[in-house]
């Protein structure tokens, strides 16, 4: 048997970006988890990636600052940049992210601008994303 599971509550530590490409639609976001060891406090970022109504969520009612929580998995890929160079991506593929911090209006209603989410897909979430 073996596990890929991670927990994570933190800040995040920009506005998430919500894409949306043919029938798939995600979110990307940085989180900021804060450790104290010895006294000294400790940040780790981590690059977190949503899909499908998960995405709509966070692309809804995220934003910078907010505290979440996020339960998903690791996932390590390497892919080549436009130079040829080979990079190694390290991203937390979200299956659950709930908001800790209280939001009384959607980001929509506070920019006051129309966001157009389309119904979600399924997704398999196995392939390598170069990001």
């Amino acid at each position: 048997m073996s596990m890929n599971k991670i927990i994570l509550i933190g800040n995040l530590g920009k506005t998430p970006e919500l894409i949306n490409k043919g029938d798939l639609t995600f979110a990307k976001f940085s989180l900021a988890t804060t450790s104290f060891s010895k006294g000294e406090k400790k940040t780790t970022w981590f690059n977190v990636v949503a899909f499908n109504k998960t995405a709509a969520f966070v692309g809804q009612y995220l934003d910078v600052g907010d505290q979440v929580s996020v339960v998903g998995r690791m996932e390590f890929s390497t892919y080549e940049d436009k130079n040829g160079v080979t990079k190694t991506s390290h991203n937390v593929i979200a299956e659950n992210v709930t908001s800790l911090s209280s939001r009384k209006t959607t980001k929509q209603d506070q920019k006051d601008e129309p966001k157009n989410f389309d119904e979600p897909v399924a997704f398999d979430t196995d392939d390598d994303l170069p990001f």
